[in-house]
């Protein structure tokens, strides 16, 4: 993988400051461009200290954390916290003042940015051709995060892809519904709850779980939705399972299925 930074941006404020900059450019400018994330008159992006580490393997979190307090503290970035959960604690930013004038000043495009490529395995200059700005692509030995351009299934926190389309499948195969893959109500709530940790087990569990309770319920049976099964209160229906609960198929021990 290979992370970028801004040549004067690493002289102002340092060269650890410049490649955390970079990123958070990237991430930002690709959710305003999708209209996404946007609160209190700004786009955010969000992601744990312990995600950052796995785009960022030579710093610990330790080190992760005082970058990302410098930046607060310099008004490079500002946090938030905009999570349906209340439990949730997953750490969202947006660019400050400062950090929003220095991004503009940038010139870049950053929806079109892709791979930036490295020579013979070490580094090279590339010049925007809107401006004069130089970015330093640098490269080593450990494994990176490759800033490319990425589609809607991922996210800062997203090495992975969300498998929105075997999850609505899912849903609408024992539910006997009709969601289309583009569904945008079913993909936000998926895409939040993927960034709170959950994964596909866990959504086929409260899809199970909520199914065998509501399916054959007139009133209860109008609820087998997105928004209600993939909601806040998503957690609360993953762990409310019964010990040994049995349904037509499948047998539920809490929190697992066997």
């Amino acid at each position: 993988m290979k992370h970028s930074f801004d040549a004067e941006i690493a002289n102002e404020y340092g060269v650890e400051i410049a490649i955390m900059f970079d990123m958070f450019c990237f991430w930002i400018s690709k959710n305003e461009a999708n209209n996404y994330n946007f609160q209190d008159g700004k786009y955010w992006t969000f992601n744990t200290y312990e995600g950052l580490h796995k785009m960022f393997p030579y710093w610990n979190v330790q080190k992760i954390k005082r970058i990302l307090n410098k930046m607060v503290e310099l008004d490079l970035l500002v946090k938030g916290n905009y999570n349906e959960n209340p439990w949730n604690h997953t750490t969202w930013y947006a660019f400050g003042e400062v950090g929003q004038k220095l991004k503009n000043a940038l010139s870049i495009d950053w929806s079109k940015v892709t791979n930036r490529t490295v020579e013979n395995g070490n580094c090279r200059i590339v010049k925007n051709d809107q401006s004069k700005t130089v970015i330093y692509t640098v490269s080593n030995t450990v494994n990176k995060r490759n800033i490319k351009e990425s589609s809607d299934d991922t996210d800062l926190s997203a090495s992975e892809t969300i498998p929105y389309v075997e999850i609505i499948d899912y849903l609408n195969s024992k539910c006997s519904k009709r969601y289309k893959h583009s569904n945008r109500i079913a993909r936000d709530k998926i895409h939040a709850r993927w960034n709170e940790g959950f994964r596909l087990e866990d959504f086929k569990l409260v899809i199970d779980v909520k199914a065998s309770e509501w399916v054959n319920d007139t009133e209860m049976n109008k609820y087998l939705r997105p928004d209600t099964l993939f909601g806040s209160k998503f957690e609360i229906y993953l762990n409310s399972v019964a010990p040994k609960q049995k349904t037509n198929n499948f047998v539920i021990t809490k929190g697992m299925k066997m």
